[in-house]
């Protein structure tokens, strides 16, 4: 019993901390205002977040980690697999 209140805990955490990493860094706040001004976008980013949210997706599940995880790969894709 006390292992399930704990567990529900920490998955009600992990969707807050991924939703405000998403707020910060994809609605255009950070990530709109640094490209603006000419700074090369990295892969770093999309790939953590990525993994992250594979990993969230693992043990708590949640439609919200597919939708982003589709625009994570769609987003490497794009901006960094050179097609021939």
């Amino acid at each position: 019993m006390l292992k399930q209140v704990v567990m529900k805990k920490l998955q009600k955490k992990a969707r807050y901390v991924l939703e405000n990493v998403l707020v910060c860094n994809y609605t255009g706040n950070a990530a709109t205002q640094i490209y603006k001004r000419g700074h090369l976008k990295g892969i770093g980013v999309p790939m953590i977040m990525l993994n992250t949210a594979q990993q969230l997706r693992e043990t708590i599940g949640g439609s919200r980690c597919d939708e982003w995880i589709e625009k994570w790969i769609a987003e490497i894709e794009q901006d960094f697999v050179k097609t021939i």
